[in-house]
């Protein structure tokens, strides 16, 4: 039987050559089978003769190290990053590097990624790893005495921050981006960083007042700065307060029903249940077809006994479900 299933596999090798995936289900095959020398035949295969590109090698890289091949797999994205690695691979490469501990190369992947950093996001991506490779390199102390010597801008010190934050220093953290704030007032990465420090370190309402400033200065992520407002509120006890911003939520998202579940979660959490089973009937409302508030009402009932209305709700889902599988779990919440 295993001859036979090597031999399937070889097979759709043979249909279609170019696809790597039946190469990596053969080698893997063979790696249960404890052949080891003809699993990694198997997989250089991948990236062999006209299939030889830099995201065949990659994705050959990434397959040696699933399989715990780590020497052999930097040797492929070593011969990958000749041919000019994308961003994403760059962070994927250094990441490995790091995992071997191998920081001075990761450091190089990085400088390399900067060169071809194109958006904010990839930038702060890419600031996070390389104070992850500091912190693992166990270097991040001098990087942050280097930085302290450097110009105070908005900029210095917001990393200034993250990397105090790194590495457990949250009071020096906070004043460094307290100096950044005051550097630059109402930039949105430096209000990010600072509520989330504040948060680390308990100031709850420090983090709220931040997070609703964010609210109203980055309209992009209103919901999530609102979403964390509400949180935090709830963890200092603020009920109205955060079931309030929960309506300034829905306010905001009235179409969503997503942010009728959110106040329905915290609602129920703050022993508010038929508010909670509002907001999950407003979802239902505005959006009929949507299966995920109808069974999250429907469970809710059931934990509080309330089965009629449950099964009710249960089969009303029954009518909108395609899906074979979560029809299936439908009739086992019914049964359960």
């Amino acid at each position: 039987r295993k001859d036979d299933a090597i031999k399937l596999y070889r097979q759709a090798i043979e249909v279609d050559p170019q696809s790597p995936q039946y190469r990596e289900y053969l080698g893997e095959y063979l790696h249960r089978l404890d052949r080891q020398k003809d699993a990694l035949e198997v997989w250089r295969s991948i990236a062999q003769d006209d299939r030889r590109s830099r995201d065949t090698l990659v994705r050959l890289a990434e397959v040696l190290g699933t399989f715990d091949l780590p020497d052999e797999a930097l040797e492929v994205w070593r011969e990958a990053a000749e041919m000019d690695l994308t961003f994403a691979q760059e962070l994927r490469f250094a990441k490995e590097l790091r995992d071997v501990k191998q920081h001075q190369e990761a450091l190089r992947r990085l400088d390399v990624a900067a060169t071809i950093a194109e958006t904010p996001d990839e930038q702060e991506q890419l600031l996070k790893d390389r104070i992850a490779t500091y912190q693992q390199a166990g270097t991040l102390s001098e990087q942050i005495a280097a930085l302290k010597n450097s110009e105070p801008t908005a900029a210095n010190l917001r990393q200034l921050a993250l990397m105090h934050e790194a590495a457990g220093q949250l009071t020096d953290a906070a004043a460094a981006i307290r100096r950044a704030m005051a550097a630059a007032p109402g930039e949105i990465d430096v209000l990010i960083v600072a509520a989330d420090i504040a948060e680390r370190q308990n100031r709850l309402t420090d983090a709220v007042e931040t997070f609703q400033e964010l609210a109203k200065v980055d309209s992009r992520f209103r919901t999530n700065y609102l979403q964390r407002v509400a949180d935090l509120q709830m963890r200092l006890g603020q009920i109205d307060d955060a079931l309030a911003t929960c309506e300034t939520l829905i306010d905001a998202n009235p179409a969503s029903p997503e942010t009728y579940q959110f106040y329905a979660r915290l609602a129920f959490r703050a022993g508010r249940d038929e508010q909670a089973v509002t907001s999950l009937r407003r979802a239902m409302n505005v959006a009929p077809r949507d299966n995920a508030p109808r069974r999250m009402l429907a469970s809710s009932l059931a934990d509080r006994y309330r089965t009629d209305e449950a099964i009710e709700l249960y089969w009303q889902a029954m009518k909108y479900e395609t899906k074979t599988d979560d029809r299936i779990a439908l009739v086992l919440s019914l049964i359960h």
